[in-house]
């Protein structure tokens, strides 16, 4: 049997690719990070996607399995696994006071990862939510804030395999309108507000 000549590279988007003669069939086996990946030879390659590997720096171990031509192989060679920048989006609209926003999170990439949603007024963290992606999309309430207006951005964990482009959306908490009542008996004026009303009534 022939000793094949074996290849593999760690392209950027987080897959190893593997290269073989054109005519090698059979298995490779791939060992990095702790997961082992299997994948049948094709036209002499084999792609194995390696998104669920955490970054950090590791030793990929191929292993061509052999078949009835050529002999089985190993290698190893080091790769470094950063962090993949995904694409997400961030909707909320803006609301009225004592309302709750909420924050629609929809990913080009599908993965099953949380997101956290931080909101700013100004350069001050107001609060944070989390969500965790599904198909493609994930959501969460945003409740109490006061009346102003607010910025927000998604982001991954410290500890995700992914970063989040930069990206950030405006909108405001505004004032809501006050019910209003008024009877008149006699000489007696009666104003009913809102409950949660406070501050002054002024007569023309």
């Amino acid at each position: 049997k022939i000793v094949p000549a074996i290849t593999a590279e760690f392209l950027y988007d987080r897959t190893i690719h593997v290269d073989l003669p054109d005519d090698a069939e059979g298995i490779v086996w791939v060992s990095v990070g702790g997961k082992n990946f299997t994948g049948f030879v094709t036209d002499g390659e084999v792609l194995f996607d390696c998104d669920e590997i955490p970054a950090g720096q590791y030793n990929v171990t191929v292993n061509y399995m052999g078949d009835d031509k050529y002999v089985a192989k190993s290698i190893v060679f080091p790769v470094d696994f950063s962090k993949l920048y995904v694409n997400v989006t961030l909707q909320i609209s803006d609301i009225h006071f004592g309302d709750s926003a909420v924050a629609d999170i929809y990913s080009f990439k599908n993965i099953t990862e949380e997101v956290i949603v931080q909101v700013y007024s100004g350069d001050v963290l107001v609060c944070s939510r989390s969500a965790n992606l599904l198909n493609c999309e994930a959501h969460t309430m945003i409740e109490g804030l006061s009346v102003g207006s607010y910025t927000a951005n998604v982001t991954f964990p410290e500890n995700s395999t992914y970063l989040a482009y930069p990206n950030s959306i405006a909108f405001k908490v505004l004032k809501k309108e006050c019910e209003m009542n008024i009877t008149v008996e006699g000489r007696q004026i009666r104003v009913t507000l809102s409950a949660d009303a406070t501050g002054f009534v002024i007569f023309h």
